[in-house]
């Protein structure tokens, strides 16, 4: 089984600075990019919706929200 990472955004991807963006948080970005390209799944974990997530939609239907459609996954998912 693959393994999963969910990372929250605020405060732990950057400095918690809402509704702004915070500061780069770089160990913990660095981490993440470790654990990626040892195959594991990064999930970003937020409660930022609509443009302030930054963050486009994956472009391939087959991935959650992928496809150009936006889908919110929860914890229970």
């Amino acid at each position: 089984m693959r393994k999963a990472i969910a990372i929250d955004f605020d405060g732990c991807l950057c400095t918690d600075a809402f509704p702004a963006i915070g500061e780069p948080n770089w160990p913990v970005i660095k981490r993440a990019q470790a654990e990626q390209r040892a195959g594991a799944g990064l999930i970003l974990w937020t409660c930022r919706v609509g443009e302030r997530l930054g963050v486009s939609p994956h472009p391939d239907p087959g991935v959650p929200g992928g496809g150009g459609g936006q889908q919110r996954l929860f914890a229970a998912q």
